[in-house]
């Protein structure tokens, strides 16, 4: 211990007690220690919650009170120092429900001297001392471990940012042309693999341009943020909407064949030309292409909805066509 005077609260109620171990201490050294005493449970209890002493010798017994419920009190929780129990009882119980309730030490009266009194005063600031080092440390690791968990918390909103980024069209939000690229591939694959249908819509804004001419390309990137959320809201469970670039879109529709194909595709048109634009009417032209035996790459079914796309757009757009119409047609011409 350092050379500092200790400031040192003894709790006892018989005062030929207190005397015998304020001589003890004074035996230790005369200046070492500055003794408050602390005749009464209530008076301990008050002087402990002040936590302005250095240590506390508590007596086991302070007339109809135990220093346990000190200890296990209000005014134990808020000292801050070590305590060593006290008692005229050579009992082993009492040693251990004193440790239990927080002693660092405990000492029978009559049975120790200035030597020991001294050891076990110095041991038991040295092991708090030691535990509010610990305690500092554990604070310190559990705050280095909330802020290291709220930066990878930030981490990961960032990489999911960047990943939404990467993969959706920044003006409407819906995934872009490299996802659909690479989810088109992903879903042919899978319907070649496991023998389910497959269909693709390629969806082109009608007069796109004279909009854009007509009330500028704010109004005009408003209605493709529209006009995407229409086909979000329309996509079903497993299928993806997405912008092809431009005023077109697609959509891929897993498990679907032509008849489900053309349906839907219907139903959307007919929700797009029925929606209520904000300075004009809008409609769509759609082109649909299904998997069936000759289609080899998933770059055919996007050949071959936008071929069907065209003719709905030659034949006086707002309407859908499914790429077997035309197939049909050349088939009988042939």
């Amino acid at each position: 211990m350092s050379d500092t005077p200790i400031t040192l609260l003894l709790v006892e109620d018989d005062e030929d007690d207190y005397i015998i171990t304020r001589d003890l201490l004074e035996e230790i050294s005369p200046a070492r220690y500055h003794v408050d005493w602390a005749p009464t449970f209530e008076t301990a209890c008050a002087k402990l919650k002040t936590n302005a002493h250095d240590v506390c010798l508590l007596d086991y017994r302070l007339g109809e009170f135990t220093g346990l419920g000190v200890l296990k009190g209000e005014a134990g929780a808020s000292f801050t120092g070590p305590v060593i129990v006290l008692t005229g009882q050579a009992d082993h119980t009492l040693d251990v429900v004193s440790m239990q309730a927080g002693a660092m030490d405990f000492l029978v009266k009559g049975q120790f001297d200035a030597r020991l009194l001294e050891r076990s005063i110095r041991y038991a600031m040295e092991r708090k001392g030691f535990e509010r080092k610990l305690q500092e440390q554990a604070t310190i690791i559990e705050q280095a471990r909330a802020q290291l968990a709220m930066q990878n918390e930030r981490l990961r909103d960032d990489n999911m940012a960047l990943t939404s980024l990467a993969a959706n069209d920044g003006l409407t939000d819906i995934p872009n042309h490299r996802t659909f690229q690479n989810r088109l591939a992903e879903e042919f694959e899978q319907a070649l693999r496991y023998k389910y249908p497959l269909s693709l819509l390629v969806i082109d804004i009608d007069h796109f341009k004279s909009y854009n001419d007509s009330f500028g390309h704010p109004a005009g990137d408003e209605a493709l943020r529209q006009f995407a959320a229409i086909l979000r809201e329309s996509a079903r469970e497993g299928d993806v909407a997405a912008r092809y670039g431009g005023e077109e879109f697609v959509m891929i529709l897993s498990h679907t064949e032509a008849s489900g194909a053309l349906i839907l595709a219907e139903r959307l048109r007919r929700t797009i030309e029925t929606y209520h634009w904000p300075h004009r009417g809008v409609t769509a032209s759609i082109g649909i292409s299904s998997l069936d035996t000759e289609t080899a790459r998933p770059e055919m079914m996007i050949a071959r909805a936008d071929q069907a796309l065209y003719r709905s757009k030659g034949d006086g757009r707002n309407r859908i066509t499914h790429f077997r119409e035309i197939g049909a047609q050349n088939a009988s011409v042939a």
